[in-house]
């Protein structure tokens, strides 16, 4: 199974930027793996046209057979990292080709992104950047698959 992440927004600071290359190269290892960043064109003041300029963008980077995981505040949180891995072990045994993760801009999600995807989950009940949930959900997509393979990276 492939995974993509796609970020849409405005690039990341320098610190993050190089954490997000950092696992970019640690997930390769573990399976065929895409980072897609999307610099969103002129957006507007307004949440809603911006949003609706982000799911222009988004919506032309999936296909129909791919499996859309929203990076959203109310989607599912998982107990641990163990259950994330479960999470993602389940979706490279379900015979899907693609899981497409997709973490949102400033704003959220327009309504067509949310009706394209077919689950959302959230990293916790907490508030963060779009650009620093980069960061985090990249580290835990990384322990997922670490724990995955019985490498010594996480410890209970």
């Amino acid at each position: 199974m492939k995974i993509k992440v796609i970020s849409i927004g405005k690039s990341a600071p320098a610190f993050i930027a190089e954490g997000v290359q950092h696992y970019n190269q640690k997930i390769k290892h573990f399976c065929e793996y895409e980072w897609l960043e999307l610099l969103t064109k002129k957006k507007s003041e307004l949440a809603e046209q911006s949003k609706k300029i982000d799911a222009e963008i988004i919506l032309t980077h999936l296909q129909s057979s791919d499996f859309v995981v929203l990076l959203d505040e109310r989607g599912k949180t998982f107990e641990s990292s163990y259950d994330f891995s479960e999470f993602i072990n389940k979706k490279q045994i379900s015979g899907r080709k693609r899981i497409v993760f997709i973490i949102g801009g400033s704003f959220g999600f327009d309504e067509s992104v949310y009706q394209r995807a077919n689950e959302k989950i959230s990293l916790a009940s907490m508030t963060f950047s779009h650009q620093m949930i980069r960061l985090i959900f990249l580290e835990q997509l990384y322990r997922g698959y670490a724990i995955l393979n019985h490498l010594p990276y996480h410890h209970e």
